[in-house]
């Protein structure tokens, strides 16, 4: 309840299974992310100190069960006009925040085709900019120029795998909601093979390099808590889906009327004139500028890859902020290591795939601070391998994958997920 909910936004990809054997499967991104209201503007937070907020107050929620009816029952309109909008306006305004009722009702959810790439002998569908899915593909294409399966998990692999992350972090502060300036032409070019070669020549097998070597442009906010889900149901249908009200219980305002906690999204943008601590200035693509349609960059990307064949191999996704992308990218390159490992001792049954590849620790530079986080217990070759080459090494995703016609589930523990099936 404190990470997500109908009083914020968020991504989901989904796939629809063709009826036809030989057809191939739908893929869709929808974006439901929040936008600005129509009175943001680029200063409206210089100059707004924090308020400090007081743990331990009891919340109850009594009236969210009849919101959620109502809604059920009437379908999306009821949310954006009627009594619950006008309640969540109410409250918001008594707030002193500047939502409107012209805001809801010009809000819409954007339905397309879900941004499709490849890796290896698989295709990898996920979502358009301004999540983060761009950028994931961008890091599996730099990833897929190695052997990894061949030379396994090394010390200059797992190198290599940083360094993809410092790469893409810095190419993730040049994208932009594609509503807002011109940014399609960047966007398009992210994620392809082409893109990646010529980033390719700048990886470096013996050092990394300090953040500036890897060409970032601005300073980009990050977003923060989430919730995520994947399914897959019987037929094939899969949904990966992350939602978010961003910090912990959002904007910490709850209307009472609705039992609707509101979102802080407008945290993720940029404040103009100020740059963050390593200089880098504010993203031209962030501020809160009178754009209705402006959407601040998110970590997100919901995922959905397919086998060469077409049918269904993996649906994942992440909670946990800026970790979000690079934890996807990991689970899919620790679940090509354990998969190859496994094939090796005779196990390749898979039973042990999905959970191991969530599971194990992983490694995150998001390139400032210039520092490899590890968050679990790791082989002490591969962080000194990371030492030798200058790294300075300090110490969650849901997932569900198919294989021989079974389903294997796996929840972060990190997060204190669950895995269900029927």
């Amino acid at each position: 309840m404190f990470s997500s909910g109908i009083g914020g936004g968020g991504f989901m990809t989904v796939r629809i299974p063709s009826k036809a054997q030989d057809a191939s499967s739908e893929v869709y991104a929808l974006d439901f992310r929040e936008t600005g209201p129509a009175a943001a503007n680029a200063t409206m937070y210089v100059g707004q100190p924090m308020k400090a907020r007081i743990e331990g107050d009891f919340i109850e929620r009594k009236n969210l069960s009849r919101t959620l009816e109502i809604i059920a029952n009437e379908g999306p309109e009821a949310f954006y006009k009627g009594p619950i909008a006008d309640s969540i306006i109410a409250k918001v305004q008594a707030e002193g925040g500047i939502l409107t009722h012209e805001d809801l009702l010009s809000y819409k959810p954007k339905v397309e085709k879900a941004l499709v790439g490849t890796y290896r002998d698989k295709k990898v569908y996920t979502s358009h900019a301004p999540t983060s899915g761009p950028v994931l593909l961008h890091m599996l294409n730099l990833m897929e120029r190695f052997d990894l399966v061949g030379e396994g998990r090394t010390p200059l692999n797992t190198h290599r795998m940083v360094e993809a992350q410092k790469f893409g972090f810095a190419a993730r502060t040049k994208i932009c909601d594609p509503a807002f300036l011109n940014s399609t032409a960047q966007i398009t070019q992210l994620p392809t093979k082409e893109y990646a070669e010529a980033v390719f020549a700048n990886l470096t097998d013996d050092t990394t390099h300090p953040p500036e070597y890897y060409r970032p442009e601005y300073d980009v906010p990050f977003d923060h808590g989430t919730s995520h889900t994947s399914i897959i149901d019987k037929d094939g249908m899969a949904v990966s889906v992350t939602s978010t009200i961003n910090l912990v219980f959002g904007s910490q305002v709850l209307d009472p009327n609705t039992g609707i906690i509101l979102n802080d999204e407008m945290d993720d943008f940029s404040i103009p004139g100020t740059p963050n601590g390593f200089g880098l200035p504010p993203s031209p693509c962030t501020p809160p500028l009178a754009l209705q349609a402006n959407a601040p960059l998110s970590s997100t990307a919901p995922t959905i890859i397919e086998n060469k064949d077409g049918s269904l191999y993996l649906v994942l996704g992440g909670a946990g902020g800026s970790r979000i992308f690079p934890a996807i990218f990991q689970v899919i390159l620790n679940l090509e290591w354990e998969s190859a490992r496994a094939h090796c001792r005779g196990r390749d049954n898979g039973i042990m795939d999905v959970s191991q590849a969530v599971e194990v620790g992983r490694l995150h530079n998001q390139l400032y601070p210039d520092v490899v986080d590890v968050d679990r217990p790791y082989g002490y070759d591969l962080l000194q391998g990371l030492r030798d080459r200058g790294h300075v090494v300090k110490s969650v995703v849901e997932a569900v994958g198919v294989k021989g016609g079974m389903l294997f589930a796996a929840s972060d523990s990190r997060k204190n997920g669950v895995a269900a099936g029927y």
